[in-house]
């Protein structure tokens, strides 16, 4: 059943974590490669949407919270689309790089005006309207609270916002990199030149500005007093955070792989090894700046891309990979095609699971958005992957989206004198368990899960107050397995040592 991965736990009984439940997968056929991006947001109903470049030209899916597909925009020609955010009443915001792309009807060329589209799109997938801009623009995830978006992005000449608004390089300057803010209708309410990110959109939370953000030789943040020069010598990355004006009020140097604030002003990143390995840790920095702590530790080698989101008290994150990856006392090594990983670790860096595909397919991920419980994942897929128990192919390659649930984890409990609600005992055990339940429940499904959140035995029954089972897993091989106990009420989990 397990194809190509080997899964080695060090420490086992340390780690109290287990595979989550792919909910649905599903893709859509157009070729996208490790060059180009995908890129993913939720409204605030739940409604996903994901973009990709493709051979000919650009796509745009909502998909609603069954993963059932509302619209798509299919856009065709040459461009880019580089971000993707949404407003509070559902509206989407995409930055598009192009090179003669055509919407609508409309031939958008590079000479006319600029190589940079910034959209807003309805619910229902129209287009509101358009502004073409000589400069890159990277929408922010999210609007503030009065729906005016943020985007930032860097420019070469000068550069028309609108009627109102035009900014120009400084002088003896080639290029620079500005921060903006546009209302509901498009036009620009303030823009500030030499500051913020220039390769990547801003996340915005509580109506702060948040950048992670790379560059070369030096680069300056900031105005006034909060002005800094960060130096290529000292690390070629960093992370910012700007108030609701795009005022500076701290800044981190480093060499960092994404950002997720949290709802108190909290900011988690994973730093990376300044030495140029693949290795890298959690980090997590106060509302002031302050570093807090540094814990988990990622590893994986031949990286293909990372992200991370924050909900649901904690930090969720997504990649790809070959060879091996270590996410603290767990090991996964696979000699296969690239496989997508995602996880959680809670807010004090304590790895609550970690799951990846199967198949025999290639599956890379490239962003990932968190909404309450839910996690949605999109990237690349080639082939036939397995999302746990959805299966989903394309032959000549495609973009993919998936959906995990995100489940309170409950903890492994002793070897109980007297069964409590759900237990599962011996445990450890050697190859036969016994599982206990006492409740109300007319019908419950168990589920026997191994590592890689794979089902290697499932069982429906009917009860009324009580029931004890016997299971032997003796043609399975030995490590953790968790126990589950769905009914259409309630999901419970118990891991359990085959030993």
């Amino acid at each position: 059943m397990i194809k190509n991965i080997l899964l080695l736990i060090a420490v086992v009984s340390s780690l109290n974590s287990f595979s989550q439940d792919f909910q649905w997968a599903g893709s859509e056929p157009y070729a996208s490669y490790v060059t180009w991006t995908s890129h993913i947001t939720n409204d605030n109903s739940g409604n996903t949407f994901i973009s990709s470049q493709h051979q000919n030209g650009v796509l745009i899916v909502k998909y609603n919270v069954a993963g059932a597909k509302v619209w798509e925009q299919n856009w065709l020609g040459y461009g880019n689309i580089n971000s993707l955010g949404t407003d509070h009443s559902g509206n989407l915001y995409a930055g598009i790089m192009i090179a003669g792309l055509t919407i609508n009807g409309t031939q958008y060329l590079e000479s006319n005006g600029g190589g940079y589209l910034l959209l807003k799109i309805d619910p229902n997938g129209n287009v509101i309207w358009i502004k073409q801009v000589h400069a890159s623009m990277f929408v922010s995830d999210k609007t503030d609270s009065r729906d005016n978006i943020v985007v930032s992005g860097g420019y070469f000449g000068t550069v028309h916002f609108d009627a109102n608004t035009t900014v120009s390089l400084p002088a003896g300057s080639s290029s620079s990199h500005y921060m903006a803010k546009f209302d509901v209708n498009g036009m620009c309410k303030w823009v500030i030149t030499e500051d913020g990110p220039q390769w990547s959109a801003i996340k915005a939370a509580n109506d702060y500005l948040y950048a992670c953000d790379y560059f070369y030789g030096h680069i300056t943040l900031g105005k006034g007093s909060k002005q800094v020069t960060l130096n290529e010598s000292n690390g070629m990355g960093y992370i910012a955070k700007y108030d609701s004006v795009g005022e500076l009020l701290w800044v981190k140097q480093g060499n960092y792989y994404d950002i997720a604030p949290d709802e108190k002003g909290n900011l988690y990143t994973f730093e990376g090894d300044m030495n140029g390995g693949y290795h890298s840790y959690l980090k997590k920095f106060n509302s002031e700046g302050d570093s807090l702590w540094t814990r988990t530790h990622l590893y994986y080698s031949d990286i293909y891309k990372f992200a991370m989101d924050y909900g649901n008290d904690g930090i969720f994150f997504t990649g790809s990979f070959r060879g091996k990856l270590i996410l603290d006392d767990t090991t996964i090594n696979q000699s296969g095609n690239y496989r997508l990983f995602a996880g959680k670790i809670d807010t004090e860096g304590k790895v609550r699971w970690i799951t990846t595909t199967d198949g025999s397919g290639a599956v890379g991920a490239k962003d990932i958005s968190v909404k309450g419980n839910d996690i949605y994942i999109t990237g690349d897929i080639s082939g036939t992957s397995d999302f746990g128990s959805n299966a989903t192919t394309q032959t000549n390659g495609g973009i993919f989206l998936t959906k995990i649930s995100d489940q309170n984890i409950t903890t492994v409990k002793a070897t109980p004198l007297v069964a409590s609600t759900f237990d599962v005992f011996p445990n450890p055990s050697g190859s036969v368990f016994n599982v206990s339940y006492t409740g109300s429940l007319p019908e419950i499904t168990i589920h026997i899960k191994n590592q890689l959140g794979q089902v290697v035995l499932s069982k429906k029954y009917s009860v009324q107050s009580e029931l004890k089972e016997s299971f032997d897993l003796r043609s399975q091989p030995k490590g953790i397995y968790f126990i589950e106990l769905v009914s259409d009420k309630s999901r419970e989990v118990r891991k359990m040592v085959l030993q």
